[in-house]
């Protein structure tokens, strides 16, 4: 279904010979890619989109939830493994969560600059919906009744120069619609460079009815130099032989060497992280 999808959008295909409007498997790849995103994270039908379903149930990722906010059974799926599959005491393994878990409140990263940059841009964006009531016409047609929906509201704010000197990095309101939604962090000197950990914190609490209202959906964290400049470094870590096991510490230096043309700008922490070099310089990176 979706690869039909893929090749239809994208060559434009109407029925007719193939041979010469067939897309490259590259298209198809970058078009599932488009298509999965939309499905899975949102929005679906754009940043103002309206959906049916509760947004928790509609999407699956890039979620942060209002505090305290237990895992309920209908979400904590039972992995058992099937057959007669024992671990070394002879007792059947489960993988199961557990029952008091939490969903996810916050996310960030951990990243490094130079001890020299003292300030860092940060732009936060995420979904919130509300539930609305509302009478629907379609193809000219009075539905009768109200029916409820999800109305997205898009949210962007950006922290033009955010204070990255070494300390706690105190609470940041970002949107005075939503106190409870904040930056904050913490700054450290690390040989001769700046360790930053930022996150992202939803400390919202969740109403009796229409929970998803505190919910955040697509949720994105973005840092950048404040004069657009390459300021992102790979993080410089002094392995000590002699108070490392010696396995451990050749085995992490022959990762280092086959690695070495590879950069980690920065570490997520409960999301993944992409970094934007100068197509000049593949050592720095911009945000």
């Amino acid at each position: 279904m979706l690869i039909a999808t893929a090749v239809n959008r994208t060559s434009g295909y109407t029925g007719k010979c193939m041979e010469s409007v067939l897309p490259s498997a590259e298209q198809i790849r970058d078009e599932l890619h488009v298509l999965m995103r939309r499905e899975l994270l949102g929005p679906f039908d754009g940043p103002n989109e309206t959906i049916e379903e509760p947004p928790t149930i509609r999407y699956l990722v890039g979620m942060l939830a209002p505090q305290n906010e237990e895992i309920g059974e209908q979400q904590n799926d039972d992995f058992t493994i099937a057959g007669n599959v024992d671990d070394q005491d002879g007792r059947t393994e489960l993988n199961q969560v557990r029952s008091d878990s939490l969903f996810p409140s916050s996310c960030g990263m951990t990243f490094t600059v130079e001890e020299s940059v003292a300030a860092v841009k940060v732009t936060c964006t995420w979904g919130c919906y509300q539930r609305v009531s509302k009478e629907e016409t379609g193809d000219g047609v009075s539905i009768s009744g109200a029916t409820l929906s999800w109305i997205r509201n898009h949210v962007c704010e950006t922290i033009p120069s955010l204070d990255i000197r070494p300390g706690p990095i105190k609470k940041q309101i970002l949107n005075q619609a939503h106190p409870d939604v904040y930056i904050q962090g913490i700054s450290r000197i690390r040989n001769g460079q700046r360790v930053v950990s930022l996150f992202l914190v939803n400390s919202q609490t969740a109403p009796e009815r229409n929970k998803d209202e505190a919910w955040l959906f697509q949720v994105g964290l973005k840092v950048a130099a404040t004069d657009g400049a390459p300021i992102f470094r790979k993080r410089l870590i002094k392995r000590h032989r002699k108070k490392m096991d010696l396995d451990q510490f050749f085995e992490e230096e022959e990762i280092a060497m086959l690695y070495r043309h590879d950069v980690e700008f920065a570490v997520g922490h409960g999301v993944a992280v992409h970094a934007t070099t100068p197509d000049s310089d593949p050592w720095h990176a911009v945000t």
